[in-house]
């Protein structure tokens, strides 16, 4: 019985095997994201709307794909961990939540933040929006 594996096979497994790795990897790549508008459910005065424009248009923030943390302009500013409903594929968008009761924080409000991103869409920039009770940001992000 010959138990010798010919140099062109185990070169074929090993560019499988990498295949393989990376469209595994490329699945969970973590977002890196860019605000391009800011909106709020109550129509704001011009200087708050410019405010608001003026600190987060243009800003960028990260995602962990896996556990649905956000760094930079935009963060969910809760005790509890966000829960990633959805980590997105072709088929589906990512989709994470969290929420923030009244006891949980120093006792003064609730929060509830919600990210959707269409990692379905065909576009390199997948668009996105993340609400923070009534404001909601919208942009798109790229995977990283």
């Amino acid at each position: 019985m010959n138990l010798s594996v010919s140099l062109p096979s185990t070169a074929c497994f090993a560019a499988l095997l990498a295949c393989c790795s990376a469209a595994q990897s490329q699945d969970w790549n973590d977002f890196k994201c860019t605000i391009s508008v800011v909106i709020s459910a109550p129509k704001l005065p011009p200087a708050q709307q410019a405010f608001l424009d003026s600190t987060y248009v243009g800003k960028e923030f990260t995602v962990e794909r896996r556990s649905g943390r956000m760094a930079g302009a935009l963060k969910v500013l809760s005790p509890v961990a966000p829960q990633v409903i959805d980590p997105g594929d072709k088929d589906n968008g990512f989709k994470m939540v969290a929420t923030m009761r009244r006891e949980q924080g120093a006792g003064h409000g609730t929060a509830i933040y919600s990210l959707a991103i269409n990692t379905f869409d065909d576009a390199p920039a997948k668009p996105f929006l993340f609400t923070n009770n009534a404001t909601a940001y919208v942009g798109t992000c790229l995977p990283f």
